[in-house]
């Protein structure tokens, strides 16, 4: 469980790119107002996940590529984006058959313009 681990972190735009993350079923509020953060999490195993509820939400830099990322398993994307200004990542090869729940997923992400 990582669920809120830089919540808050302003200032943090730290190496997170060699984190083990293969275990990992809950992703909730990570990088939720780090408005700082654009680390590369391009190659987080992200196999086991279930929750990425306001994962990046308002961290107003982030744009890493998420394009690869395995989203199979998860059930909840409720406001992942949401108010990440910069994001404008690839999603669109992600499996969301899983999903429930996306509400507001974008909402306020005014960069994103991608295919879903």
């Amino acid at each position: 469980n990582m669920k809120f681990m830089f919540y808050g972190a302003f200032s943090f735009n730290g190496d997170v790119s060699g984190l083990d993350t293969s275990a990992v079923t809950d992703m909730t509020s990570v990088f939720h107002d780090a408005p700082s953060f654009d680390g590369d999490v391009s190659g987080w195993n992200t196999s086991a996940v279930a929750n990425t509820l306001n994962m990046f939400r308002d961290a107003t830099s982030f744009n890493s590529d998420l394009s690869g990322w395995d989203t199979s398993a998860v059930t909840d994307m409720t406001s992942m984006f949401s108010g990440a200004t910069s994001f404008s990542g690839v999603v669109s090869g992600w499996d969301t058959s899983a999903v429930t729940v996306m509400t507001s997923m974008f909402s306020a992400a005014t960069s994103f313009n991608g295919d879903l």
